[in-house]
């Protein structure tokens, strides 16, 4: 999985994708808190972020579930400190719902849900 590391300053996580029918976040850091949105680099904020992230937590975004509007845009991310992001982009395909249902699956366990 892609892992990017996000501090301070905004950083861009994905471009725009039409393509993309399902985005996962999470936060692989044991501190800090990421905030996550569909802004430019330079406008995000930990403040003005819609999705926060805190330590271990996850987020996948669903185009059945979500739409596509904002699934499909370009994502950015800020944190409190530095923090590891790690995301994975789904794109369809014929192994698309056995690979989303296993990383659900993973987000739950982790949860202890």
């Amino acid at each position: 999985m892609p892992q990017t590391s996000v501090g301070t300053i905004g950083v861009a996580i994905v471009n725009q994708n039409a393509g993309r029918k399902s985005i996962f976040f999470r936060n692989g850091s044991s501190s800090g808190t990421i905030s996550l949105d569909n802004m430019q680099p330079q406008a995000i904020t930990t403040t003005t972020a819609g999705i926060k992230l805190g330590p271990g937590s996850s987020i996948a975004v669903i185009a059945m579930l979500d739409g596509t509007d904002q699934l499909q845009d370009s994502w950015s991310a800020i944190a409190d400190a530095t923090c590891t992001l790690e995301w994975k982009e789904f794109h369809g395909g014929p192994f698309y719902e056995e690979e989303l249902l296993k990383l659900l699956k993973q987000m739950q366990k982790a949860s202890g849900v």
